[in-house]
């Protein structure tokens, strides 16, 4: 599985660190939080995954600003989502052969392996590997692996929401349960139940409101609009065809139907619990995220599928496992193998192909960050605080110059003075600046011709450990009143 791996992600070898890598890794470095990201958040709110947060702590630690490390790391992070999808089907009754061929479509399958390419996308992936950890350990009657599949379920969900889809699929893999009698029943249940009321919980109590309420009309909107473009953008991830087009979402469609339609029919016996796990793991996912893919999705250009093939992710998972169910009904057996090699070798030459296009992107977003690191160390007599370092730099984008602060402070060792400091390129306002926790409160900046930004009266700030995540902008002009 890792040889594979290494074969689909070579091209990357020669690829740069993506600009939210270094904000996640400049975090890891000077947060110190632990444990603390449990309850505590960062990103004003916008998600809660503590787990994928402590990941990113390990890498740091293990790996540091290391491209070639870092790539290790998510290397192996995605062939275990492979060895865990083998051991998984396998556990149910599935053939050996068809269980580790759906484990190599699967670290092969464009989407998952184009997720592993970004490091600031290893949130998803956790998600797909503990949630498979779940099903794996939840397809046998066994106190033990229930209480591991009530863990790993818990992992999963801190990780990222979507691992609230994995709760369920384990749920209807293990529904015969029921029979067993009350005290099994009432203990299976809550092995699914518990994990995903505790990381409820914690959810709400960490994340602060923002202001915005549920508009149902809209929201119905967004839903339809997410989905339709979640269908439209499939067939550019999976096969690599540029863009997308109305009639793709139809054909999308159609194929998915076909395909569920056949399983329901030749899939029989046992085995119906895992196509209806399959099922949830496929179609669930798209209707979860539409509200965000109705607003991502719909300004994706040709480009960008590298950076959304995280919102294909977790149905791929169901995909394979469908492939797999469906295709090893078919007679004889080799023709079911031979076909999911045909699909594994050409998902392996669109992952190829896409590990270069992404290693040429991160070479094009990356100047030389060294020097902009070099000009902060040369800066002499920082003030104690709320202080504004602006720099100069050939080669800055307008889109990489908001992300220069956290580039910048993941390669200053901790505790360094500039902790103190906004860091900028040409009075370019940054999305976000880290700093010591103690300048997340407005006072500090009183006097620079900056301020904290609010809407809806959040302020956004927020504080992890010891560092702080703020968002600074410019003061208004004074008007001037007509004369």
């Amino acid at each position: 599985m890792i040889g594979l791996c290494v074969v689909v992600l070579l091209p990357l070898r020669q690829s740069e660190l993506h600009t939210d890598d270094w904000g996640w890794l400049a975090i890891a470095r000077h947060a110190d939080a632990g444990l603390a990201s449990y309850q505590q958040t960062l990103l004003f709110g916008y998600f809660y995954r503590p787990t994928a947060m402590l990941f990113w702590e390990l890498r740091e630690q293990l790996a540091g600003l290391s491209v070639t490390g870092q790539l290790w790391i998510s290397l192996l992070l995605l062939a275990s989502c492979g060895v865990l999808l083998s051991g998984w089907l396998h556990s149910t009754g599935l053939p050996s052969l068809a269980a580790a061929l759906a484990g190599a479509l699967l670290v092969l399958c464009p989407p998952i392996a184009g997720t592993a390419m970004w490091l600031s996308s290893h949130n998803e992936m956790l998600a797909v590997a503990f949630g498979l950890l779940a099903l794996w350990a939840s397809s046998q009657m066994s106190w033990w692996r229930w209480c591991l599949a009530a863990l790993a379920l818990f992992l999963s969900i801190t990780s990222k929401e979507t691992g609230y889809v994995f709760a369920l699929a384990a749920a209807v893999q293990q529904l015969p349960q029921w029979r067993a009698g009350l005290p099994r029943w009432t203990a299976w249940a809550g092995c699914f139940v518990a994990p995903v009321l505790i990381a409820w919980l914690l959810r709400q109590s960490v994340i602060i409101p923002i202001g915005l309420e549920l508009d149902l009309s809209v929201a119905a909107s967004q839903f339809a609009t997410g989905l339709q473009l979640w269908l439209a953008h499939l067939p550019s991830a999976l096969s690599g065809w540029p863009g997308p087009a109305s009639w793709r979402s139809v054909v999308a469609l159609l194929i998915l139907g076909g395909l569920g339609a056949w399983s329901l029919r030749a899939v029989a016996g046992p085995h119906r619990r895992l196509l209806g796990a399959a099922l949830v793991l496929l179609l669930l996912p798209p209707l979860l995220m539409s509200p965000i893919t109705s607003e991502v999705l719909g300004q994706a250009g040709a480009g960008e599928i590298l950076v959304n093939l995280r919102f294909y992710c977790t149905s791929m998972v169901g995909l394979v496992v469908l492939l797999a169910l469906s295709l090893s009904c078919v007679k004889p057996p080799k023709v079911g193998a031979a076909a999911l090699l045909v699909i594994a070798a050409h998902w392996g030459v669109v992952s190829y192909g896409q590990a270069g296009r992404w290693r040429d992107e991160t070479r094009q977003l990356s100047p030389n960050w060294a020097e902009l690191a070099a000009q902060v160390e040369r800066a002499e007599a920082l003030p104690a605080e709320g202080c504004l370092i602006d720099l100069t730099c050939a080669g800055v984008s307008a889109g990489v110059a908001p992300f220069v602060d956290p580039i910048v402070k993941a390669q200053l060792p901790s505790g360094h003075p500039a902790l103190r400091c906004v860091i900028l390129v040409d009075g370019r306002a940054p999305y976000y600046s880290l700093l010591e926790a103690s300048l997340c409160d407005s006072q500090p900046w009183a006097g620079t011709g900056w301020h904290v930004y609010e809407e809806r009266g959040r302020r956004y700030a927020d504080i992890i450990g010891e560092l702080c995540q703020l968002a600074l902008r410019p003061d208004d002009p004074p008007t001037v009143p007509r004369q």
